[in-house]
C-alpha cells in the first residue's frame, strides 16, 4: 500500500511540474467522488481534441453478503491510479476518454459461523475445527478503460469553476481469491480440498471482469 501511494504521489508530481513549467497552456485540477471513491483528475491539452488526463481515487466500504454458502463480512479498499486521453470529436464538452489504470483495489473477506457452524466445500465445521478464517480477493493491476463524459475545463474557452461526469468500464479481469484456514481438526487434508473446492465456488460466484465507473466532479482551471 506504501508504495502504491509512493509511486501514486510521485506521478501527480511529476505531471503538475509539467503543467507548471509550461504556464501558457492551461491545466485543471478536479475533485471527484463515484464507484472508484473519491478522486482527483489533473487535465492538460495535448490540442483542440485532445486532453491528457491524470486521475487517482481512492475510499473504502464494509458490508456483508452471502457468497457459497457462507456469509463474509468484507472490507474493500479502493485504489486507483489512471492515465486517460479525452477525444472531443464535436465542438462541445461531450468526450471520449481510453486509458489503463494501476488498480491496487482488493477486499478482506472475514467469514461469520452460522448456527455455529460453517459450510467449507461442502462439509460443516463447528467452532474449535476451524482455528481461523480469512480471505482476501484482488484484480489484475493493470486495468484498461473505455467510456464517454462531458467536460472540457481545460480549454481556453473554458470557465474558472466547471462540472463534469465520467461513465465508463474498467476491466480489471478475473478476481483472484486466497483464502487461509487454519485446522483444528485430526485430517487437515481432507480441510484443506475444502477450502480449495470453496475457493472456486467463491470464484464462480465472483466471475465478473467489468468494474462499471460513474463519477461527478469539479473543476477548476488555471
Amino acid at each position: 500500500m506504501i508504495k502504491t501511494i509512493t509511486l501514486t504521489l510521485a506521478s501527480l508530481m511529476t505531471l503538475s511540474s509539467f503543467s507548471l513549467a509550461q504556464g501558457d497552456i492551461p491545466y485543471s485540477i478536479g475533485f471527484k467522488v463515484g464507484t472508484l471513491g473519491a478522486g482527483v483528475d489533473i487535465t492538460k491539452p495535448i490540442n483542440e481534441q485532445f486532453n491528457m488526463r491524470l486521475n487517482i481515487n481512492g475510499g473504502s466500504y464494509s458490508d456483508s453478503r452471502c457468497e457459497s454458502n457462507i456469509l463474509y463480512e468484507y472490507d474493500m479498499t479502493l485504489v486507483t491510479a489512471g492515465v486517460l486521453v479525452d477525444y472531443y470529436p464535436s465542438n462541445n464538452e461531450f468526450r471520449v476518454s481510453a486509458g489503463a489504470y494501476y488498480n491496487g483495489s482488493e477486499i478482506d473477506l472475514s467469514p461469520q459461523l452460522q448456527n455455529m457452524a460453517i459450510d467449507i466445500g461442502g462439509t460443516n465445521y463447528i467452532a474449535g475445527q476451524i482455528t481461523s478464517f480469512e480471505g482476501l480477493v484482488d484484480f489484475d493491476p493493470i486495468a484498461p478503460y473505455i467510456g464517454i463524459g462531458w467536460g472540457n475545463s481545460a480549454t481556453q474557452k473554458a470557465q474558472e469553476w466547471s462540472f463534469d461526469v465520467d461513465v465508463g468500464l474498467l476491466y480489471h479481469g478475473e478476481a483472484n481469491v486466497e483464502l487461509d484456514v487454519g485446522c483444528g481438526v485430526t485430517d487437515c487434508n481432507q480441510l484443506n480440498q475444502n477450502v480449495e473446492r470453496e475457493k472456486n465456488q467463491l470464484l464462480d460466484e465472483l466471475d465478473y471482469k467489468i468494474y462499471p465507473v460513474i463519477a461527478f466532479g469539479a473543476t477548476y482551471r488555471f
